[in-house]
């Protein structure tokens, strides 16, 4: 008779303790080829078809139902689950304790996420700027570099030479200054319209970081 849904399906309790022993503590039963009909009395019998018949009727330790179980005990499978999963596959936990890795050394050295990029763009935020190339011919540089495998190869030609005849004169003539120009003979202290290339550059680059965390941290999860 069963008593609630166990591992999936419909199952009494004895069948749900039987399948939760065996998988704990990896239990192996020898083999049998008899196809023993397995029962409520004669369920005892052959413990390898008992547990034959538990899989083939679809209990799973994957198909745990948490409900209302409490906060403990499901942490508590959650690890066992996590422990049984790494023994089975140990490159698994490699790659997690990689992305681990990868997630913690961008925050240290480079606290930057998507959101704190949006709030910036944006003005919404008191905290100090990140650093932001002032130089334009490194800036246009980087520009085409990140754009360099969305853009045909014609393109990209074309739009380094009218990049190149656009700020050639400006950035030869001002190689010696501290900072550079923000485009167009305008000075750092007045309004370039190159602004808006600096802030694409910065947009680009940020988001771009920002969404390869953002996946790593959901592969470490």
């Amino acid at each position: 008779k069963a008593s609630g849904f166990h591992y999936g399906v419909h199952a009494c309790e004895g069948c749900k303790g039987f399948l939760r022993r065996t998988i704990r503590l990896k239990l192996v039963y020898d083999h049998c080829d008899l196809h023993c009909r397995i029962h409520k009395k004669s369920r005892n019998k052959c413990q390898y078809c008992r547990f034959q018949k538990c899989l083939n009727v679809g209990m799973s330790h994957n198909a745990i139902r948490f409900g209302r179980m409490p906060q403990a005990e499901k942490e508590k499978l959650l690890a066992e689950f996590s422990s049984d999963v790494v023994h089975m596959h140990p490159e698994a936990a490699d790659l997690r304790a990689l992305a681990r890795h990868l997630y913690e050394a961008y925050l240290k050295y480079f606290p930057l996420t998507k959101v704190k990029a949006r709030a910036i763009l944006s003005g919404k935020t008191g905290d100090n700027v990140p650093f932001v190339i002032h130089y334009m011919k490194s800036l246009m540089e980087g520009e085409q570099f990140i754009n360099c495998k969305q853009i045909p190869i014609q393109e990209q030609q074309q739009h380094s030479s009218a990049l190149t005849a656009g700020f050639g004169g400006i950035i030869g003539a001002h190689q010696g200054s501290e900072y550079g120009f923000l485009g167009m003979g305008m000075s750092i202290s007045g309004q370039a319209p190159s602004d808006a290339l600096e802030l694409r550059f910065f947009h680009s680059g940020q988001s771009r970081s920002a969404e390869a965390v953002r996946e790593v941290t959901e592969f470490a999860k």
